[in-house]
């Protein structure tokens, strides 16, 4: 039997993360694919984030409410395109998450930097890179496969673009981008920030 493929991404609740938006990607790729199910799961980790807050809960109940409305359409016995988990998990959990995955789907509508891409291309041994091209990091993992993530359109082409792919032309990506991410690590990202505020700094 042919080995479910593994997307999966980790979050915090929050607006700018593009939640709802990655799940109905989810859909679009099952309608208009059909012979994808039950060739993949979604682990979707969502980490919980005020949650005093209305409309923090608001947009839970929104996601939850999506999932599974999703997960009841093409959902079969014994498999669901979307398993979401909404609690935090340690960090030695989610490294074996990141080996596990076969692809990392970090689809922010807008974030300063994101570490996360960065953390698993580090413990990755296998996985695709899917990264939103509004996201910091977008810059710099340039063999990542970027995607526009307002566009639901794009994430599930994106999505149907990256099972596809062959086994070499992921390995390929995954050995440049852990050369990136190693070279740039915390001294040269120091060294890149003190030499751009000596640039600025008026002369004497």
């Amino acid at each position: 039997m042919e080995r479910l493929k593994i997307i999966f991404s980790i979050d915090r609740l929050d607006y700018t993360k593009g939640l709802i938006a990655r799940v109905k990607a989810i859909e679009t790729l099952l309608r208009t694919n059909p012979e994808l199910s039950q060739k993949f799961m979604y682990l979707m980790i969502v980490t919980p984030s005020r949650t005093n807050v209305g409309q923090y809960m608001e947009l839970k109940n929104e996601l939850e409410m999506n999932i599974g409305r999703i997960n009841g359409e093409y959902g079969r016995i014994g498999w669901y395109p979307i398993t979401y988990i909404y609690r935090k998990v340690s960090q030695k959990t989610l490294i074996n998450y990141y080996k596990w995955a076969d692809i990392a789907l970090i689809t922010p509508l807008i974030d300063g930097l994101n570490l996360v891409c960065k953390e698993f291309v580090a413990a990755s041994t296998k996985g695709l890179l899917i990264l939103s091209e509004f996201a910091g990091s977008s810059e710099d993992l340039k063999e990542a496969v970027k995607v526009n993530p307002n566009s639901i359109e794009d994430l599930s082409s994106t999505l149907f673009k990256a099972l596809s792919m062959p086994e070499s032309e992921i390995m390929e990506r995954l050995s440049l981008l852990k050369e990136r991410v190693k070279r740039r690590d915390i001294e040269w990202w120091a060294k890149k920030v003190t030499d751009t505020v000596k640039r600025k700094e008026p002369d004497a």
